[in-house]
């Protein structure tokens, strides 16, 4: 057909080698020309080559992040990691010269977002169950009351009928009986109706560290930098107070070279085990054993689409510029001490006044994210 012999215009993306170890490869441009025909072979040969492997790779990734989600119990860590683009600081009211409009005030965003399950919730055998909540059961005679390791022969499960008024009038809340769906199971299959004290409520809490910094150098130190604070903080608030107990942590980002994987961040992660050890002390396996800590971290596939952390990002920055220029005498929408921001110091002010309270907590204790 004459369509097939048509001339056509394209560009080809290739990644060129990194000058020196560590920097990220920028992509190069290469305009061809050729026949309909020469595209798609072109595109066979090129793109389709490596296209199935690399759905495949992301389905798989996804599949394995849910299973993961499903199996994991109290003690464990989930963390997300990302450098977000730089955020601009804009002349207050938006008004600047001309000058100052071509090179504004820039600061830098790594989010962090960590979330574990509740070892309070999951204890508790008498605490009533929401629909649609996420389960854990326990067979009977494995069943620990005190354990925050799931019993062997556990099962992920939802709740889908919760009892009557009644019920819960007359019975034990122990005994209640709550109708669950296996993980698997068809909707067609009858509800498992089993007593509350064999169902561990999986109660997720996640929280969102947004760190703001002027170093625009978004290498594997700066990344360290910014994980030593929050890992600082969870010892501060929850593992010396007792709160929580943690033996494991997952962390999950791209695959950037420049910040995460690199010797250099390698190497700190292979020292975490032993600077959180003390976060395990007393936790023993279903075996008896003693645990010891362990540190997992997990790279994700290239094109693996974006995540809340990436959202977080784009919303602090848009809230950022937003407040700057809706700042008025009357209308007070900049929280910092003299009601300007001009600084990266004055950003993380401005975003902790904003975010950092108990009413945000509050209204976002059954959002995705709480904190």
């Amino acid at each position: 057909p004459k369509e097939f012999q048509s001339e056509v215009k394209w560009i080809r993306i290739r990644s060129s080698k990194s000058t020196s170890p560590g920097e990220a490869k920028q992509p190069t441009y290469e305009s061809k020309t050729g026949t309909l025909v020469q595209f798609l072979d072109d595109f066979e040969r090129d793109v389709m080559r490596k296209f199935p492997h690399h759905r495949f790779t992301v389905a798989r990734q996804k599949a394995m992040a849910a299973e993961f989600n499903r199996n994991r119990g109290p003690g464990w860590i989930q963390s997300d990691v990302d450098f977000a683009m730089d955020g601009t600081i804009p002349p207050p009211r938006g008004r600047s010269i001309q000058s100052d409009h071509w090179s504004p005030m820039s600061y830098t965003l790594f989010i962090q977002v960590i979330s574990w399950l509740e070892s309070a919730a999951w204890k508790s055998r008498n605490s009533e169950l929401d629909l649609n909540c996420a389960v854990t059961i326990e067979p009977a005679d494995a069943s620990e009351p005190d354990s925050i390791i799931p019993a062997k022969g556990s099962c992920y499960a939802e709740v889908m009928a919760v009892p009557s008024a009644a019920e819960r009038a007359a019975t034990d809340p122990e005994q209640l009986r709550y109708g669950v769906r296996r993980h698997g199971a068809s909707d067609d299959d009858p509800l498992e109706y089993v007593e509350r004290r064999y169902l561990r409520h999986r109660k997720l809490h996640t929280k969102a560290f947004v760190h703001v910094s002027n170093d625009k150098t978004h290498d594997s130190y700066a990344a360290q930098t910014f994980i030593n604070k929050t890992i600082d903080y969870l010892e501060e608030q929850y593992v010396r107070p007792g709160t929580e107990t943690f033996f494991a942590w997952h962390m999950h980002s791209d695959n950037a070279p420049s910040h995460f994987k690199s010797s250099k961040t390698m190497n700190y992660v292979t020292k975490l085990p032993a600077r959180l050890k003390g976060w395990a002390m007393g936790v023993s396996g279903a075996d008896g054993k003693p645990l010891t800590f362990r540190v997992y971290w997990e790279f994700g596939a290239p094109g693996h689409g974006k995540g809340v952390w990436d959202g977080i990002g784009a919303w602090i920055k848009r809230t950022v510029r937003q407040d700057i220029v809706d700042h008025r005498p009357e209308m007070k929408t900049v929280l910092t001490a003299d009601e300007q921001i001009l600084s990266p110091e004055q950003v993380a002010e401005h975003v902790k006044a904003r975010f950092n309270t108990d009413e945000f907590v509050q209204s976002h204790l059954k959002k995705t994210i709480n904190e």
